[in-house]
């Protein structure tokens, strides 16, 4: 694994249950741009989402690259990191919540597209998907940070996206 991370409270003996949701996220680089989903505040993220009952890691991100990005033939290689965000849940305090986030590199066979299906909050988040220079991401991200409330997974997504710059100019 090329990294862990571990955002947030770095202590579990908290007097609290944990909740954890696994997620995926799909790492595409074509021509030196990654494909990442741009919001309405301008912050790119990568495509993904929560495991559902179930699926596989490969199965879960190849439904949600279908449905976020519209690209249907998304090919999932190796796993190349995780990042964990763990804080004071934000409907139930007496709860701590922890997403794990398994980031996997992928590869598109072609590049035919649907029409995007996105769940309520992401289309009020504007995603649209965008193939985009990995320093322009991180310096889109950084200037939303201070822009959006709930800032936190631009942090994660600056984190892996500092992380798969040094991987590339490593390979």
């Amino acid at each position: 694994m090329a990294f862990h991370k571990l955002l947030g409270l770095s202590c579990t003996n908290i007097d609290r249950k944990i909740k954890i949701r696994e997620a995926v996220r799909a790492i595409i680089v074509q021509n030196d741009l990654i494909l990442l989903l741009q919001t309405i505040t301008g912050g790119y993220k990568f495509p993904g989402g929560g495991v559902e009952e179930g699926e596989t890691c490969s199965e879960a991100l190849i439904r949600e690259v279908a449905e976020e990005t519209g690209y249907t033939s998304c090919r999932v290689k190796e796993r190349v990191g995780e990042v964990v965000e763990r804080r004071i849940d934000e409907y139930d305090d007496r709860f701590l919540f922890q997403m794990n986030s398994h980031f996997y590199i992928c590869e598109l066979n072609d590049f035919a597209m649907a029409p995007q299906q996105l769940d309520t909050y992401e289309a009020e988040l504007g995603f649209m998907p965008k193939w985009v220079p990995i320093d322009e991401a991180i310096e889109e991200n950084k200037k939303s940070i201070g822009k959006i409330k709930n800032h936190t997974w631009l942090k994660r997504e600056n984190f892996v996206l500092e992380e798969l710059k040094v991987m590339l100019i490593n390979h």
